[in-house]
């Protein structure tokens, strides 16, 4: 996710965090509801610093973590990365939409 960070900080504000298992040096991750726990967290700390809407962007388990807090919580979007099948996680109660990207040339150094 750094290299997304780069990417997108041209264009937004962009905070990242870490799982516990992450921080810790663990190779396998928290059960799912303490990942949702994290992602809520931070979530809710981010919340404390920013007035405007909020997209969480997840890759991987990060955007499946994701589809499950964007259940319970209010943001702007969802976008998940490298995710074979969001609806094959957790059913059909995830709906991921865009309502609006423009000049996305300026996220991909050398398409401008």
């Amino acid at each position: 996710m750094q290299k997304w960070k780069g990417y997108l900080e041209s264009i937004c504000e962009v905070a990242l965090f870490d799982y516990d298992y992450m921080r810790e040096g663990g190779k396998r991750p928290d059960p799912p509801p303490q990942l949702i726990a994290a992602h809520r967290s931070a979530l809710a700390e981010i919340r404390k610093k920013s007035s405007g809407p909020i997209f969480l962007i997840g890759k991987s388990m990060g955007g499946r973590i994701g589809c499950h807090v964007a259940l319970e919580e209010e943001v702007a979007g969802l976008i998940c990365l490298g995710i074979r099948s969001a609806a094959a996680v957790i059913g059909e109660n995830c709906v991921i939409s865009a309502t609006r990207v423009t000049n996305t040339n300026s996220l991909y150094p050398g398409n401008a």
